[in-house]
């Protein structure tokens, strides 16, 4: 019977290819400019996602949209003014704010950056009104009423309409009006107005 014969094989490192591959549709963690060459987003929208490493899971890599983490539309803008006033005339309160005056007979307008959704509009008074009379501030989008506004009591410090949205596109102008039922004793002071713009 025929016995079988070992033979030894060995390799030497000039037998072996490759081994400096690259894969050039990878990411690296110690390679510069990948990131930045990767075709830019300008707008993130809520639903996008990007990649983390789950501290609470052994830094597991794990997937969260934008919309998670409170950012891509959820730029506040504010609005503010001393007083607004005790006749029926309907006021603008101003962008960014001012406290040292009442708001214009004038509309107020400022210019939407981007594209988005208005929310949350909320409104809090450091000092009440007296007088009843329901007060309404409403968001006002090229130079028309919108469904976001919070009306309130003249003599609370406190609104919020959390329930309507109003969709912008860049280049819309907008403005915050506060109209009163009926003219009043004195006017809420201290008006700060606050919204959110999200993708």
């Amino acid at each position: 019977m025929p016995q079988e014969v070992a033979f030894a094989h060995t390799h030497v490192e000039a037998d072996i290819t490759d081994l400096d591959h690259t894969d050039t549709n990878a990411i690296h963690d110690n390679v510069s400019g990948e990131i930045s060459a990767i075709t830019l987003k300008s707008t993130p929208v809520s639903a996008d996602l990007i990649i983390i490493e789950d501290s609470a899971a052994s830094n597991a890599k794990k997937r969260v949209t934008i919309g998670a983490l409170g950012v891509g539309g959820g730029a506040p803008m504010v609005f503010g003014d001393y007083s607004i006033a005790t006749s029926t005339t309907v006021r603008y309160i101003h962008p960014m704010g001012q406290d040292n005056g009442s708001a214009h007979t004038a509309e107020l307008q400022i210019e939407v950056p981007r594209a988005g959704t208005f929310k949350n509009l909320r409104v809090l008074a450091g000092t009440a009104g007296t007088g009843a009379a329901t007060i309404t501030y409403t968001l006002r989008k090229n130079a028309s009423d919108t469904a976001l506004l919070v009306a309130m009591s003249n003599t609370a410090t406190a609104g919020a309409d959390t329930s309507n949205t109003v969709a912008v596109v860049a280049g819309d102008k907008i403005s915050i009006s506060a109209a009163k039922s009926t003219g009043i004793t004195s006017s809420q002071l201290h008006i700060h107005i606050s919204l959110e713009l999200a993708a």
